[in-house]
């Protein structure tokens, strides 16, 4: 337990850009703002589960640019459609990333050893997740564009 309470140490007090330590906070499904202690709090509760027989540390990469929220929103996503819904998380991006990619430090206990081929799945889950969300965000900009064209064709046609 004591790895894992390092590791989340470690995981929200990486410097940002400009070599700045800050904490940042974990995340999970429902929250956005997990403390260093609730986050230590999670990891004892975990731990002190019968199911919770292995513990995993893994990075996750979008593979695209994205800000904070945005690589929140596509590990949520990325993480619920493979079934682990009780995860703490950290997201490097944005103002308090550390390095150009985008990633997400993600911890989480399972009662099953996971094999090559779950990481391997979910990493098809995650590049599908990123696609969609890429492609609802191009979606709203090209709806931006319509409404903004309409907005000025308009004012042109009041004479404004």
């Amino acid at each position: 337990m004591q790895k894992a309470k390092d590791a989340a140490q470690y995981y929200g007090h990486r410097p940002d850009k400009d070599g700045v330590r800050q904490y940042r906070e974990g995340f999970n499904a429902g929250r956005e703002d997990l403390s260093k202690h609730e986050v230590a709090r999670f990891i004892e509760e975990e731990a002190r589960k019968p199911e919770s027989v292995y513990a995993y540390r893994m990075i996750m990469s979008p593979g695209a640019p994205m800000n904070e929220q945005q690589v929140k929103d596509w590990a949520r996503s990325t993480l619920e459609r493979h079934g682990i819904s009780q995860y703490v998380a950290f997201a490097h991006a944005g103002e308090h990333a550390h390095t150009e990619h985008a990633h997400v430090h993600v911890m989480f206990m399972r009662q099953e050893k996971l094999e090559r081929d779950d990481f391997k799945a979910l990493r098809v889950v995650g590049d599908d997740e990123s696609d969609k969300q890429l492609k609802a965000e191009k979606e709203l900009d090209r709806q931006k564009v319509q409404e903004n064209t309409r907005e000025r064709l308009s004012q042109i046609e009041l004479g404004g």
